[in-house]
């Protein structure tokens, strides 16, 4: 870059701004000659969620901040018929751990903590009405299709989305 800039008579950041303008330049180029080859090789959504699953399958697990774990993971057995790890965190189906993490005070968030996706959000809705689970009305709207929030013993608020088709 130094020697750019001393053969251009320019400054060595002057030098950089326009090698970064030229690089941007080039790429939009180069996206607008290849966008109909890549649209055409596209894997596709299904592909996509796949990938998204194993990504979330090796890399995530949740962490609850709760006032009592024994108490929380035996709600969480006994609404979810959840298994529990060898460490004896609830384990959901996708083999994503619950790291229930006891705290003294909490304050539960506005935001869920997790969003569940299930074949039917009235059945859950329904099951969870039935064992004395506080939740919310079922909704629909254009983002999630039909979902309801529900609460843990901790006030930690939890979304159930419904399975599209």
């Amino acid at each position: 870059m130094k020697e750019i800039g001393q053969f251009l008579n320019m400054s060595v950041s002057a030098v950089e701004s326009r090698i970064r303008r030229a690089r941007e330049v080039l790429k939009q180029h180069l996206a607008r000659d290849f966008e109909h080859y890549f649209h055409t090789h596209r894997l596709g959504r299904d592909f996509e969620q796949q990938v998204s699953e194993q990504v979330l399958k090796r890399a995530g697990h949740f962490y609850i901040p709760v006032t009592d774990k024994i108490q929380a993971t035996a709600w969480f057995i006994l609404h979810f018929h959840l298994e529990t790890s060898r460490h004896g965190n609830p384990v959901l189906e996708s083999g994503q751990e619950l790291y229930l993490l006891e705290c003294q005070h909490h304050s539960p968030a506005s935001l869920p903590v997790l969003t569940f996706e299930v074949a039917s959000v009235g059945q859950l809705g329904h099951q969870l009405h039935q064992q004395g689970v506080r939740s919310e009305t079922i909704r629909e709207d254009d983002v999630f299709g039909k979902w309801m929030a529900f609460y843990d013993p901790d006030g930690n608020k939890y979304l159930a989305i419904e399975k599209h088709g």
